[in-house]
């Protein structure tokens, strides 16, 4: 083996592959025995091409001690290419050379480098790193944060063109069009330098190339005439989505208010209080989100209606739901269940064949369509263990059940696999338990899937590190909810009824007890709504109320023609003033007379209210305080009996047409405001009329049968 031509007098620099299956493509006018310089691993297999120059070409090997190692002429025509696999790690020399010897100035060359796989230490096999890769079988070369995806191509002629990105001087990456799935790179952030090339000079005929952050496009660029453009690209640090947890226990609708609510005090005027609903949240299925949760199977994993029964990769018949359930934005009362660990909404899979193999990522348009993965890899139950499905629970919160139970895998039937999906009604949320989920590395790479995806392949959503790969799991769970415009509302109510809506709500107790209700509305698929409820007690364990009350008494005065309404507080606070009500059944009370509280006063306040006219017989008595905010308080009441009988004039004042109760007609006299006697008139049913009297005070006067004068003042208005 051995170098044609002598050193050339350029090397283009470093041309290492960044991963197995990743190429370095450069494309220039070279003079024979011009270098490249590729720092190869110990152990790794490398692909070196010139196929497809327009002239002869020659390849030549060196290793790090400058020892040639590896030469080829003419493997591909007149072109050359090498597979070698390094014994040491290194800088290694590559020599191209063009027969005979001198350079091409009319044809630019291609060469390209191919690190195809090593030993023991090949790319990405971490499905949580955004450039895994199903063949790596170690993480040497994991990316988690700063990845960058770049791909060429969708015009015309894609096999004239090719790339490279720069940092600097230094060649980071190349390409062609030839990269269908692009080529992934772990970059810092920073500024880049993009060459694209058109071998034929003509442009890249509606090809692009493009750059993705994370699945965010950060660059498109294109070349629009003649053989070379040059542009520059920046990056910036995009972090990926927290995993999440949800607490949430199922998947029903569901509102909870929590334990009851002691305060140490309240206090009039009344303190905020913020109460809080924890509500099930789910929304629209326009998107979703996936979160883990506890492992906490709902139902039995041998339970339900067996299918697949003696087969192998089979999708069920028609299965009727009894409640609409909506995905990606859809309703749906069908469903078909698959024996490989998934069920979809596509209804065209029914009695059909259920795919086994598949290496694409999730979303993918070559994967099942309109279905939910969980976990989805090739299982056998004709072997062993047993599939099935089962519709559970009561409205509003029926499940729709699978459960995969035991089953043996395929090729390695050793290995098994428990796991259950459930639907929720209303709700719309999926869940997925993983009991036991084996791997099987020497059949399909050991692939599984936990995740969904929508009718077109085109938008889905993974369980965090459960992407298509060979993983095992055990004792895991994962809840996907919809997380579109809300499908609920909260209500809140006290026990005067509706106060707001949210799902926190501000409230003011001023009572001992008091009560609050929360009502979490929710519209199903269908359009109907659901109501859940839940209840709190808020306890005020003391209650500073506006005014601290000694007592409260009312007693006859006056020779019992009046009633004394007397009280004492003890403290007062913020009291503007007390009203004195006055009832004769307890029932209907009005007010007759109105003090002046003490506004707020830390000491002993005493008051009395006199009562001119009492009520024959009993009245009854309380004082109401009211605060300067307008809140209000009442007292105890007291009632006081009059022992002798007493007449009544009412109403008082009066148009002059008055009714009395409790005399006889030849018992009343009527005076004017001068002594001066007034005729009366008397009617019915006690009715008097005063005759052709002016407005005014006048005196109802009683003679008793012990001889005493009773006296009323009333007012004709």
């Amino acid at each position: 083996m051995f170098a044609q031509c002598g050193y050339g007098g350029t090397n283009y620099g470093d041309v290492t592959p960044g991963f197995p299956g990743d190429t370095f493509v450069h494309i220039d006018y070279v003079w024979g025995g011009d270098q490249y310089t590729l720092q190869a691993n110990a152990g790794c297999t490398y692909v070196v091409s010139m196929c497809g120059t327009a002239w002869d070409t020659y390849i030549t090997i060196f290793d790090p001690t400058l020892t040639s190692v590896a030469f080829n002429d003419d493997a591909c025509g007149l072109q050359s290419t090498v597979t070698f696999t390094a014994a040491q790690s290194g800088a290694y020399t590559i020599q191209v050379n063009e027969w005979p010897c001198g350079t091409n100035t009319s044809n630019a060359a291609y060469f390209g480098v191919t690190l195809v796989s090593c030993a023991g230490a090949s790319g990405c096999n971490d499905p949580a790193a955004c450039n895994y890769n199903v063949g790596d079988t170690d993480a040497v070369n994991c990316c988690y944060d700063e990845c960058l995806t770049f791909t060429a191509g969708g015009g015309a002629w894609d096999g004239e063109i090719s790339w490279d990105v720069y940092d600097g001087g230094v060649l980071i990456a190349s390409g062609s069009a030839n990269t269908p799935n692009g080529i992934d790179i772990c970059l810092p952030e920073g500024c880049y330098t993009v060459n694209l090339y058109d071998s034929f000079g003509d442009g890249w005929n509606g090809a692009f190339f493009t750059v993705e952050n994370d699945g965010i496009t950060v660059y498109t660029g294109t070349l629009e005439a003649g053989s070379l453009f040059s542009d520059t690209f920046c990056t910036e640090y995009i972090p990926p989505p927290a995993p999440c947890y949800s607490a949430e226990s199922t998947g029903c609708p569901d509102i909870d208010l929590g334990a009851d609510i002691v305060l140490p005090e309240c206090t009039d005027p009344c303190v905020d209080l913020q109460l809080s609903a924890e509500v099930f949240e789910s929304g629209e299925t326009t998107s979703y989100e996936v979160c883990s949760i506890d492992y906490s199977p709902p139902f039995p994993f041998n339970s339900g209606t067996g299918f697949s029964i003696g087969t192998d990769d089979v999708w069920s018949p028609l299965i009727d739901l009894p409640f609409d359930f909506c995905f990606y934005g859809t309703n749906y009362s069908q469903i078909v269940v698959g024996s490989n660990g998934l069920i979809s909404f596509d209804l065209t899979y029914a009695d059909g064949y259920c795919p086994y193999a598949f290496n694409a990522s999730c979303p993918s348009a070559v994967l099942p369509l309109n279905s939910i993965f969980g976990a989805y890899h090739d299982i056998d139950p004709s072997i062993c263990g047993g599939a099935s499905y089962a519709i559970l629970g009561t409205a509003p919160c029926r499940v729709f059940v699978v459960n995969y139970n035991n089953i043996c895998h395929f090729s390695c039937n050793s290995l098994h696999s428990t796991s259950q999906i459930v639907l929720y009604e209303t709700t719309n949320a999926i869940e997925v338990y993983i009991e036991d989920k084996e791997t099987c590395v020497g059949w399909n790479a050991g692939n599984a899937l936990i995740g969904i995806q929508n009718a077109a392949g085109s938008t889905g959503l993974v369980a965090n590190g459960r992407q298509t790969g060979p993983w095992s799991a055990s004792n895991e769970a994962w809840r996907f909810t919809p997380t579109g415009v809300p499908n609920f509302t909260v209500n809140w109510f006290d026990q005067d009824g509706y106060i707001g809506s949210g799902v926190s709500m501000t409230v003011c107790p001023s009572e001992a007890i008091q009560a609050y209700a929360a009502d979490a509305v929710y519209t199903r698929c269908d359009g109907t709504e659901i109501t859940v409820s839940d209840f709190v007690t808020v306890t005020c364990a003391l209650v500073l109320l506006p005014v601290e009350w000694l007592s409260f008494q009312a007693v006859l005065s006056g020779d019992e023609h009046e009633v004394d309404c007397v009280w004492r507080t003890a403290t007062e606070m913020n009291n503007d003033y007390f009203s004195i009500e006055r009832s004769a059944d307890t029932e209907h009370w009005e007010v007759i007379g109105t003090v002046q509280g003490a506004g707020t006063s830390s000491q002993e306040s005493s008051y009395v209210f006199k009562d001119q006219n009492p009520l024959p017989d009993v009245s009854y008595y309380r004082v109401r305080q009211t605060d300067f905010n307008g809140e209000k308080e009442w007292s105890t009441i007291s009632a006081v009996k009059r022992n002798e009988p007493l007449f009544l004039v009412y109403p008082n004042p009066g148009n002059g047409i008055f009714r009395v109760l409790g005399v006889k007609p030849d018992q009343l006299l009527v005076f004017d405001a001068s002594g001066r006697e007034v005729p009366v008139q008397w009617g019915s049913a006690q009715e008097l009329s005063l005759v052709s009297v002016a407005k005014g005070c006048y005196i109802f006067q009683v003679t008793n049968a012990q001889g005493s004068l009773l006296r009323e003042r009333v007012i004709v208005q």
